[in-house]
């Protein structure tokens, strides 16, 4: 999973620049444009016609960030993959999809005059930090469970169990797992470079928290300085439950604008019941992301699950 993460990262800011999942491509297009025209896509040649010189353009562009990246061959593709798509009406349509992060064969990119898509490390990374950085929006990376992470590279329980490897006979002496750890905390640690970037993370215990700090000096102490203190988050109780549920049940409702809520559900739990939430409350313990888990959890087999809705309830009372 780690040789993906950043492939993965940027497509999942991809699939939510938009309000709705269709409409994610227009924030990209409209980013690529506004950069081109930063880096002299509007000047004019020979005239009133404009007729583009799409190699200086990506001269200033190279210039313009060659103090902001260190893999220049990644920033050379992606700054030739925003050009051509912005610029070159033939090869537009090829260049949006490797801006938008669709594997691409040998062939394609050849023909748009690219090394790698996004598979590649540096690439994916590249345009993750462009993004970010030019999009002008608030950006916020929210990782559940971190102690996971935390718990494969340090063992808080010393009695944890270890399961045999027999590739340590061959002179390992990590696990793969404890590899694939570090790997992705070094990698998690890279995107504090990207400006605009806020990482929250959910733990357990503060006990993990500790062990996050320790691995963080250990890397780069000056990265100390960008973690904040942690929010406790206290147990939900019953009643907090139902109240978390019938409050964003309302939002819903009113974001949809659906003004005969009131007159149908106002004192309706619908889609489900009173039941299903004491069985979640009862489930979790009060543990505030696992209410949310259960929740969502639920909803997305109602909204994805051919089953008939009393049957998806009864599953969960």
């Amino acid at each position: 999973v780690y040789k993906k993460f950043y492939y993965n990262t940027y497509s999942e800011f991809i699939e939510n620049l938009g309000i709705e999942p269709e409409d994610s491509v227009e924030p990209l297009r409209y980013l690529t444009k506004r950069l081109c025209d930063e880096w002299g896509a509007q000047e004019r040649k020979y005239g009133f016609f404009q007729i583009v010189n799409i190699d200086k353009i990506k001269k200033t562009a190279l210039e313009n960030w060659s103090n902001k990246f260190e893999k220049k061959e990644a920033l050379m593709d992606a700054i030739t993959a925003i050009t051509t798509h912005q610029l070159d009406p033939f090869k537009k349509i090829d260049a949006e999809r490797w801006l938008l992060g669709e594997l691409m064969a040998t062939r394609e990119l050849s023909r748009l005059n690219l090394k790698n898509d996004l598979r590649k490390r540096d690439n994916a990374f590249v345009m993750l930090k462009i993004l970010i950085e030019n999009l002008r929006k608030e950006s916020i990376l929210f990782i559940d469970d971190f102690e996971r992470i935390i718990s494969i590279m340090n063992p808080i329980d010393d009695e944890a169990e270890e399961i045999f490897d027999p590739s340590w006979l061959y002179g390992n002496k990590q696990s793969p797992d404890k590899i694939s750890a570090e790997k992705t905390f070094d990698k998690i640690l890279e995107l504090l470079s990207i400006k605009g970037l806020k990482i929250i993370i959910t733990l357990k215990s503060l006990e993990y928290f500790g062990e996050i700090k320790k691995k963080i000096e250990e890397k780069n102490k000056n990265l100390l300085i960008l973690v904040k203190n942690p929010l406790d988050m206290p147990s939900f109780t019953e009643e907090d439950v139902f109240q978390l549920y019938k409050e964003h049940l309302d939002l819903f409702f009113a974001n949809i604008d659906y003004k005969e809520y009131s007159k149908h559900f106002s004192t309706s739990l619908f889609p489900i019941n009173k039941k299903i939430l004491k069985t979640i409350f009862s489930e979790t313990q009060g543990n505030p992301r696992e209410v949310i888990k259960h929740l969502i959890k639920i909803f997305n087999e109602i909204v994805i699950s051919n089953e008939k809705l009393e049957d998806i309830l009864k599953k969960h009372q």
